[in-house]
């Protein structure tokens, strides 16, 4: 099995991230803030060269957290579903981890859902606040990992 992680297109994680996360939003609505800052990544995953997850992340502040400069949000970390559980969505949140720690991020946050949560507590993340609802995608938990 290869698996390559490369930069796509902001075109490519709206897709599938309109596809598998916000199916309920027009694309355009599932943007947000750091989707189109410069310092802005979005990586793809592809297995024998067929595009099957993505993540992106982009300058942000986390709300529950006094200002950290260097704040990177993670968004869109999708993965097809008949390719999920075989390491692609960890393979996309290590080069994003790498690629932070690179840029001399300070934080990294997010908001999963909270069936993903054990995924990043195993890169170091923790959880921070309580579980909250964003509907109709069911409940989410706050995550951060600091350099």
């Amino acid at each position: 099995m290869e698996l390559e992680i490369r930069s796509i297109s902001l075109d490519e994680a709206i897709a599938i991230r309109h596809q598998f996360l916000k199916p309920h939003l027009p694309p355009d609505e599932t943007l947000s803030p750091g989707d189109l800052d410069p310092e802005g990544v979005h990586l793809g995953a592809f297995l024998e060269g067929t595009f099957v997850g993505a993540m992106s992340a982009g300058p942000e502040q986390c709300p529950l957290l006094e200002v950290v400069r260097g704040s990177w949000r993670l968004r869109g970390f999708a993965v097809y579903p008949q390719h999920r559980a075989k390491g692609i969505g960890t393979r996309l949140l290590e080069e994003i981890i790498a690629s932070a720690s690179a840029s001399s991020r300070n934080l990294l946050w997010g908001t999963p859902r909270l069936r993903i949560v054990d995924l990043y507590r195993r890169f170091g993340f923790e959880t921070i606040g309580e579980p909250f609802e964003i509907e109709p995608s069911g409940l989410h938990q706050t995550v951060v990992r600091r350099f």
